[in-house]
């Protein structure tokens, strides 16, 4: 639990260093593109988080009441969030196959990840 409250301090922080440099480097033609580029578009990735947080957490909560008693990763809603964020953003399919070979029922694992994926 204390090394996720220093995971999160450290990416505000490194959220809130990148905000200040983008505001730093406004005065140069080309960064500033960036920046007017990106004020512009917070609506639209604002809508895009709240849209992508409600659908893991979905299937976070769907993986908990169907794996939760077989594999660890599942055991928790915030412990099944992170782990479909880190299976988007690291796609190993040699993993996964090994973990739907491990756990009892293959296809409700097989769907609820490849749904995930594709959704």
């Amino acid at each position: 639990m204390q090394f996720l409250i220093i995971v999160k301090k450290f990416i505000s922080a490194v959220l809130i260093f990148i905000l200040r440099l983008l505001k730093v480097v406004d005065f140069q033609p080309r960064i500033a593109l960036v920046t007017r580029t990106l004020t512009k578009a917070v609506t639209d990735l604002v809508h895009f988080i709240i849209l992508f947080l409600s659908i893991t957490l979905g299937y976070s909560i769907a993986g908990v009441l169907l794996f939760g008693h077989q594999y660890d990763a599942f055991g928790h809603v915030q412990n099944a969030m992170i782990y479909l964020i880190v299976m988007l953003i690291q796609w190993d399919p040699y993993q996964w196959v090994q973990v739907i070979l491990n756990l009892q029922g293959t296809f409700p694992v097989y769907d609820n990840m490849v749904t995930f994926i594709l959704v």
